[in-house]
């Protein structure tokens, strides 16, 4: 992927998909999009979701609209896993905001570009245990008509990861 003058060494395609309908791909990936002082004085990173373009999967054209706009707060959206729908595309993703540690949410695109977040994460940490701080990094697997997210607890996975049993597909 061609990379402009914004964007950071974390920009890689991290979800790519075919649109069978116009034989192009369309891929998301993280951004980041500048590094701010925070209140200690250390620097904070940005990033989040953007959409690439590509015909043959190998040279990829890139534009400046953020998928997931930042949030009141939020400073890190990431891992986009995104998959066809009939009405469009469902992503989910995880985001943080200052003071608090990852959470799994979920949104929904007509075209894959422009994005409407559901507002309540789709999964949130537990009372007590190992995913009790953090949620993060998931994705959906479906097994003989049963759905579920698989996701990173606690410190990135660092204490454990898990299976929920989702009542549909996201």
């Amino acid at each position: 992927m061609s990379r402009r003058s914004k964007q950071s060494a974390c920009c890689r395609i991290h979800f790519a998909a075919r649109d069978e309908r116009n034989r192009s791909r369309g891929g998301w990936y993280l951004s980041g999009t500048a590094w701010v002082a925070g209140e200690t004085g250390q620097p904070v990173h940005y990033y989040t979701v953007e959409h690439a373009t590509s015909a043959d999967g190998i040279a990829w054209e890139t534009n400046d609209k953020l998928c997931l706009p930042y949030h009141e707060g939020e400073y890190a959206v990431a891992r986009p896993v995104v998959r066809r729908t009939e009405s469009g595309y469902r992503m989910i993703f995880c985001s943080r905001r200052h003071g608090e540690t990852y959470r799994v949410y979920t949104a929904a695109s007509a075209d894959g570009i422009a994005w409407e977040r559901d507002p309540e994460p789709l999964l949130d940490v537990a009372a007590a245990g190992w995913d009790s701080e953090m949620v993060c990094y998931a994705s959906e697997v479906s097994l003989r008509n049963r759905h579920f997210l698989l996701y990173n607890g606690n410190a990135y996975g660092r204490d454990g990861f898990g299976a929920a049993e989702l009542h549909a597909p996201v």
